[in-house]
């Protein structure tokens, strides 16, 4: 999974002394190579197989070969020799677990724990104890809650007797992934040359995916062993891992960057020492793009001494300013605990990052997790459930554009194994059942001020859009999920004014569209409760900013008094008010006029009242007051006449003075507008 083990020839058990199977035991498992390690300890522990540690030992180089079954008996051996111990007794239940008997774990930990002042037992396996009779709960929960997924091995065209990981999606059709190709087993010997990993790349058709073949490209050469990769969103940018043994033949593994120029791959270029350490695993990248500030994000695992555990997951961005990627950051406690965090994945369009960590309590082994979203802020794991955790070791997990399929990499049984039915990884395809997909399709067009204000900037139909289209308009879709907004996708309308979102189903969001010079709109949408596919279809419209006062429709008071209707604070709610939560750099006037009935200074003074109620009734809904600048003109700018030509009243031309209005004073660049690096 994560170690990268040596191979050469087996020499025969027979003829050595115990000390000696012993030693090639220890060398071997040194090196990582856990299968000549189990071969040369089992010869060993046959010779010297009434003791305890050799047993617990045995068992420990039987799980590391991810033989649960063995490794289950021969731990449970290991505790019939030392009732002393209750690690092995632990551990032969973890295995149990493994095996994919969960109630039977249950009901050995629930036993174990009962029993733990008898036998005289620490405490702390209290704790331990009830931790791992939840994790048996939760994995039973999430068997019994199973999701409408089908899941099918790849096939021997893909997966050989060792292992096949790392699966890089290049299209629908097409994907490179890391392999061992080997036929056989093979075993440690101090003079052997590695047995070497690389990519590899296969198509699929109608018959399915044909024989895969080595990758042929510069950096996929002898010299290393590449592992994995990940491709930039425009895929002229590949970030690989190579790795090497150093001259204690520990493996180290480092990033690097591959840019392709003029459709060809060129040399692979080391990324910095800030990211690749000394002496360091650094591995597994997955690329990703901020569209905030429009710059490539890579995550990767590594087991920094700047982690939070074993194997914990990182990020660096690509600041283009500097033409150099930025110190890498840890993802911090929310998605690194004390185990191991590998193989992410970042999903562009749900702004969502898999991994597989083994620190949380799932299904096993190494569970797949989501995370909700990019750099470092994210939101609490959610275990992705069964089948697609089962209870081995699952990661490397990938999910299509079609949020329909991907690929997985796991070592359950019923794939093409060697050793034994769990031993090595196979790749997995699936595909997820009944997936809702729901649509926003529309133009954006031109509209005037007062229709705007009215809040009928989205009640529009498409006839006129043959002239009033707008282009180059900015659309920002926002997931709202635990009281945050999540920027999900960020893009231009097309030139014919335009635009498509996406939506998951049981989701609110917001859709912002804002041009420079235009008061930006926003649309909610709450896909709560859609159980079917479906497009909706919304034009929406954007008022160009002209300075000029804008009548607010039907703002009444109490007769002679400043005071608010009900029915003023309904027009203020979808109007002005929703103006300026959708334009949040907006500086208005709020004005209020009245007709010429009554004496100059108590008009102007009713209108100041007026104008500074309707700036009281919006900081109480949120706006900030330094926003706001309320003026009185009592009578002073009449917009018709009070009177008629003859001198007799005009009630009419009363009844348009008496109006509130409001100006655009300035539009401030807004904190979200701005590059401030802090935000991360």
């Amino acid at each position: 999974m994560l170690s990268l083990q040596s191979f050469g020839q087996l020499r025969d058990t027979a003829g050595l002394s115990a000390g000696k199977l012993k030693k090639i035991s220890i060398n071997a498992e040194r090196y990582g190579d856990y299968y000549t390690a189990l071969n040369y300890y089992s010869a060993y522990a046959a010779k010297k197989q009434n003791t305890a540690e050799v047993q617990y030992k045995l068992g420990s180089l039987y799980e590391k070969n991810r033989d649960y079954k063995n490794a289950a008996e021969t731990y449970m051996k290991a505790y019939g020799l030392d009732e002393k111990n209750p690690q092995a007794l632990y551990d032969h239940i973890r295995m149990v677990k493994m095996t994919g008997d969960i109630e039977k774990a249950r009901v050995e930990y629930k036993s174990f724990e009962d029993n733990i002042r008898k036998m005289g037992y620490h405490n702390n396996w209290k704790r331990i104890l009830r931790t791992e009779i939840a994790s048996c709960d939760t994995a039973l929960a999430l068997i019994a809650d199973s999701l409408p997924v089908k899941i099918t091995n790849l096939g021997p065209e893909i997966n050989g007797p060792h292992q096949d990981f790392a699966p890089i999606p290049i299209s629908d059709s097409e994907f490179v992934f890391g392999s061992l190709r080997e036929n056989e087993i093979k075993y440690f010997s101090v003079d052997s040359t590695t047995t070497r990993r690389h990519l590899y790349i296969s198509n699929r058709d109608e018959q399915g995916w044909s024989p895969a073949q080595h990758w042929d490209v510069p950096f996929n050469n002898t010299d290393y062993q590449v592992v994995n990769g990940s491709f930039n969103r425009d895929g002229d940018l590949f970030i690989c891992t190579r790795c090497q043994e150093n001259w204690k033949r520990e493996m180290t593994c480092k990033l690097w960057s591959v840019k392709k120029e003029n459709g060809d791959w060129q040399s692979a270029q080391l990324l910095p020492e800030e990211i690749n350490g000394e002496g360091l695993i650094v591995t597994q990248p997955a690329m990703a793009y901020d569209q905030r500030k429009e710059r490539d994000v890579l995550y990767f695992s590594s087991n920094s001494p700047d982690g939070k555990g074993g194997m914990d997951i990182f990020y660096t961005y690509f600041d283009t300013r500097k033409n150099a990627w930025s110190r890498p950051r840890n993802l911090g406690r929310r998605i690194n605990g004390e185990g191991d965090e590998i193989t992410p994945f970042f999903n562009q369009k749900e702004k969502k990052l898999y991994f597989s960590s083994s620190s949380y309590s799932g299904m096993g082994g190494i569970d797949i997790y989501s995370s909700r979203g990019e750099l470092s802020r994210f939101g609490k794991p959610i275990n992705m459930g069964y089948p697609i955790n089962s209870t081995v070791d699952d990661f490397y997990f990938v999910l299509n554009d079609d949020r329909e399929s991907g690929f997985l990499v796991s070592n359950r049984a019923g794939g093409y194994q060697m050793m034994n039915e769990t031993c090595c990884d196979d790749i997995y395809e699936f595909k997820i059942d009944d997936v809702v997909h729901i649509d926003m399709e529309g133009f954006v067009m031109r509209v005037d001020e007062e229709d705007y204000a009215k809040g009928e900037g989205d009640k529009l139909s498409s006839k006129a859009f043959n002239t009033n289209f707008l282009d180059d308009v900015q659309v920002d879709l926002y997931l709202i999920e635990e009281d945050q907004e999540v920027l999900m996708e960020r893009f231009k309308t097309s030139g014919d004014g335009t635009f498509k979102v996406n939506f998951e189903s049981e989701k609110q969001y917001k859709v912002v569209l804002s041009k420079e010079g235009f008061f930006s709109n926003n649309i909610d949408v709450d896909t709560r409760g859609i159980s079917e596919s479906e497009t909706i279809h919304q034009n929406i419209g954007l008022s160009e900013i002209s300075g000029r006062s804008i009548v607010m429709g039907n703002i009444n008071y109490e007769f002679d008094s400043a005071e608010l209707t009900s029915e003023s604070r309904y027009e203020i709610d979808k109007g002005i008010l929703n103006i300026l939560r959708e334009n949040p750099g907006i500086v208005v006037e709020i004005s209020s006029h009245t007709d010429n009935r009554g004496e100059l200074k108590y008009n102007t003074d009713l209108s100041q009242r007026r104008a500074e109620n309707v700036i009281k009734y919006l900081t109480e809904r949120g706006i900030a007051s330094d926003r706001l600048q309320a003026k009185g003109y009592g009578e002073s700018n009449p917009i018709a006449p009070n009177t008629n030509s003859d001198g007799s009243d005009n009630p009419e031309g009363r009844a348009e003075n008496r109006r509130t209005e409001f100006k655009i004073l300035e539009n401030r660049k807004t904190l979200s507008d701005e590059d401030d690096e802090n935000e991360e």
